[in-house]
């Protein structure tokens, strides 16, 4: 998993113990069952880039992807 998953997992899993936000409302605001949501917290699931946004934003993060260049390689 990437460093930035990591990071949001982790903030995820804070939210949770703190009960900032249940796992309930929480998949209610990505639209997903509590199901994936546990899922996802054990590492036996990756959640999408939709989904990560709004795991992202229940708990207070931005999620932003910026689209590389890339540089032409000439023959």
């Amino acid at each position: 998993m990437s460093a930035i998953m990591d990071a949001l997992l982790t903030k995820v899993r804070q939210a949770i113990s703190s009960k900032a936000i249940s796992v309930k409302c929480l998949a209610d605001e990505c639209g997903v069952s509590r199901e994936y949501i546990y899922k996802m917290l054990r590492g036996d699931s990756h959640p999408t880039v939709p989904v990560a946004e709004k795991m992202a934003a229940a708990v207070g993060m931005q999620f932003t992807l910026k689209a590389a260049t890339r540089k032409k390689i000439s023959a």
